[in-house]
């Protein structure tokens, strides 16, 4: 997904769940679903608005999506994870206006996940035999 591509909202008028629930599926969802590993499901509003002020923060602080790569070349970089600043501020608005819900969503069943090596086999794999840690 392209950081530039607009939603709904791009307007200024999100406002419900239903507005920011594309970016929470392309942006959050893949670790924030059962079996990932974000602590916490996203994929309905049920499962989001507990967590609303804390995405907002953490949004907003750029902690997450985690991407670590400088603000200024990530978005040449394919699959960025990263946030643009129209997400960010559609998130805020959202929180900031109550979290509310909104029109109906449909519930994700959460992003498809490949299965075996997500970047591709490695080059070598190296297989370490288990080691028993004595106690005390």
């Amino acid at each position: 997904m392209d950081n530039n591509a607009g939603y709904a909202f791009a307007g200024g008028g999100c406002r419900t769940y239903s507005d920011v629930k594309p970016i929470l599926r392309e942006r959050c969802e893949g670790c924030h679903q059962a079996g990932e590993i974000g602590p916490m499901s996203l994929g309905t509003y049920q499962q989001a608005r507990p967590w609303a002020k804390a995405i907002r923060q953490a949004v907003m602080e750029r902690t997450m999506p985690p991407w670590h790569a400088d603000e200024e070349t990530s978005r040449r970089i394919r699959n960025s994870r990263a946030l643009a600043k129209h997400e960010v501020d559609a998130i805020v608005k959202w929180v900031d206006g109550g979290a509310l819900e909104g029109a109906a969503v449909e519930a994700t069943a959460g992003v498809a996940r490949p299965s075996g090596w997500r970047l591709g086999k490695p080059d070598l794999v190296i297989r370490v035999p288990g080691y028993k840690v004595p106690a005390g």
